[in-house]
């Protein structure tokens, strides 16, 4: 039994569940490694066309071709300027990717009406950054 709780410990100390981060807390590390962060570039004055871009390039390959069928665009941004409620996208990136990754990308809040009724499975949240390879999706949360 001992051993159990030891390994218990052990496994939860090397997943981080000390609890819960602080808000505006340093993160190490990406909190999912199979996330392939981005050498994200600075921001461009055309990063609205180029967001918007990629995402029309990628949703079908990302939710299918059945489920994107009529997709909409419901906003998009700088994550760095978001406020209030929405500020909290912002620090999901910086906790995947860190905090100038998390600055230089843009998240895209899209709806999926062939998923209706359903509230989780008809919403879905994109992050996009510039590259030196052009701009890519990092990161779909949902």
């Amino acid at each position: 039994m001992a051993l159990r709780i030891v390994s218990i410990l052990l496994l939860l100390g090397a997943l981080g569940a000390a609890g819960p981060a602080r808000a505006g807390a340093a993160v190490v590390q990406p909190a999912r490694p199979s996330i392939k962060c981005p050498h994200a570039l600075r921001l461009t004055r055309d990063a609205p066309e180029r967001v918007l871009a990629v995402v029309r390039a990628e949703v079908p390959r990302l939710y299918g071709k059945k489920l994107s069928r009529g997709y909409l665009i419901r906003m998009m941004g700088e994550t760095l300027l978001l406020t209030g409620q929405m500020r909290v996208y912002h620090g999901i990136a910086r906790s995947q990717c860190g905090a100038q990754v998390a600055n230089r990308s843009w998240i895209v809040f899209l709806t999926f009406p062939a998923a209706r009724p359903s509230a989780s499975m008809s919403a879905g949240q994109l992050y996009a950054a510039r590259t030196a390879k052009g701009w890519v999706i990092w990161f779909r949360y949902h």
